[in-house]
């Protein structure tokens, strides 16, 4: 092959190949926004989880409280 084909062939793969990164960038910044979105989902549902679990204790409490009061009261 003649040095001006060579130099078109490697042009070629050149551009190709920057093709294929920008492809892949694309990917990966969408895959990192998914990532993000993904781990704030995660802390919202789990400050979300904690809240219902204290409030679910403190009802728990105020049931055993209630029926201690209840029980003293029957006596």
């Amino acid at each position: 092959a003649s040095p001006q084909v060579m130099v078109f062939e490697l042009y070629h793969e050149l551009k190709t190949t920057q093709l294929k990164m920008e492809v892949i960038e694309a990917e990966l910044a969408e895959r990192i926004r998914q990532h993000s979105q993904l781990h704030q989902r995660c802390q919202q549902l789990s400050a979300e989880r904690d809240y219902y679990k204290a409030q679910m204790e403190a009802l728990q409490q105020l049931v055993t409280q209630l029926k201690i009061w209840r029980d003293r009261q029957r006596g």
